[in-house]
């Protein structure tokens, strides 16, 4: 399964802002986008996919890279 998660990074550590259902232990990929280039790339479409958030964007773009 693979999703995108917004985190803050704080003293050498990202912290997710909201919960992930990881069980303790149980590794995982991360990939980084600084979300000002994300949010940057997004402005230059917004509306031409229709009513979409951020969010929803940056999904579909991840989506696209693992297809």
């Amino acid at each position: 399964m693979s999703r995108v998660v917004e985190a803050v990074y704080e003293k050498g550590v990202l912290r997710p802002l909201e919960n992930l259902d990881l069980e303790e232990g149980e590794k995982v990929l991360v990939h980084i986008d600084r979300l000002k280039r994300i949010e940057k790339l997004l402005r230059k479409y917004t509306g031409i996919l229709g009513k979409a958030s951020s969010r929803e964007l940056a999904e579909l773009e991840i989506e696209a890279h693992e297809q």
